[in-house]
């Protein structure tokens, strides 16, 4: 593999994205090197995905296009925090969360350590948050 790696989401021909499972998202991996890997995820608009966790883990995501609400929490109380253009998240693989796209829609690039392809079910576990 070379030591340099590159590819732009915004030139990938839509055939070659992939159904998100568990969500209303697609995605495109863009680096995958043994276990660490990174996705571009895109969410039309009001697109969302499930409540889950990620159990093989912890996530970076960071906020290239548009806007949206990462829901957070437990079966107790959940919080709103606002996904604004430009910004880096990190989330823990435990935490129970879900991804809300505006109307507008959103991207992100996101990047873990041990690396699910986005179709996988193995990427994130579905959990209720009705308690």
């Amino acid at each position: 593999m070379s030591e340099l790696q590159v590819k732009n989401y915004q030139e990938v021909p839509s055939d070659e994205w992939l159904k998100m499972a568990n969500s209303d998202g697609l995605g495109l991996t863009l680096v995958k090197n043994g276990s660490f890997g990174a996705d571009m995820l895109m969410f039309p608009a009001f697109g969302k995905t499930e409540p889950h966790t990620h159990p093989l883990s912890d996530h970076i995501l960071f906020v290239a296009k548009g806007w949206g609400i990462l829901r957070y929490g437990d079966s107790h109380c959940f919080h709103d925090e606002d996904l604004e253009e430009g910004t880096c998240y990190y989330v823990k693989g435990d935490l129970v969360h879900q991804i809300l796209a505006m109307q507008n829609g959103l991207v992100l690039l996101s990047v873990s350590s041990n690396h699910q392809e986005v179709d996988s079910k193995l990427r994130m576990k579905v959990v209720s948050i009705n308690g």
